[in-house]
């Protein structure tokens, strides 16, 4: 029996239309029964059920056994998921992932806080409490950084002082200099 070759992600329905869709788990088991031919399976069919079994966490090889297809097979319809199901990396996503981030970030250092004024709590957890802020803004400000999204300070310093000489007059002998300068350079 062909299997269809569109699919709901969650079921997979048989060329015939009288009969109701099968889940993935169901075909899974009449692949490994026999019942199906694993070869009869559509590509898109058969990374379904690669998918599904991944999430259940089987193994490459278990699931080559359970479909009776190469382990290449599977690690290829594996790139194929992934590749599908890749998020495109754009400058909103970015931002909507640290804004997110921040969030989070925010939360646990706001429950420190009441944890930090809290008399209820002994002294040495209000102590570890303030050491714990100053980690969380420290990570949050170094994964800032580090995924650019801020510059460096030295960066910032240049283009400021970058910024305040070119709105200065220039002294006499910066004149001379940029003068000789030039001549050298022709």
């Amino acid at each position: 029996m062909p299997l269809s070759p569109l699919i709901p992600v969650a079921s997979v329905s048989l060329v015939e239309e009288a009969e109701p869709a099968l889940p993935v788990s169901d075909l899974v088991r009449k692949i490994h029964d026999g019942v199906i031919a694993a070869d009869s399976l559509s590509a898109q069919v058969r990374q379904s059920c690669v998918e599904h079994l991944s999430l259940e966490g089987f193994s490459t090889e278990d699931i080559a056994d359970l479909l009776h297809i190469s382990s290449r097979t599977v690690r290829r319809d594996r790139l194929a998921i992934r590749q599908h199901n890749a998020l495109t990396p754009t400058l909103e996503l970015g931002d909507e992932l640290l804004g997110e981030y921040q969030a989070h970030t925010l939360a646990s250092i706001r429950r420190l806080i009441r944890q930090c004024n809290d008399p209820n709590h002994p002294p040495y957890a209000r102590l570890w409490a303030e050491e714990a802020i100053g980690r969380l803004y420290h990570q949050f400000i170094k994964l800032v950084h580090n995924i650019k999204f801020i510059k460096d300070g030295s960066a910032r310093i240049n283009e400021l002082e970058k910024e305040r000489k070119s709105k200065l007059p220039k002294s006499p002998m910066e004149e001379q200099l940029e003068k000789l300068m030039n001549r050298r350079g022709r």
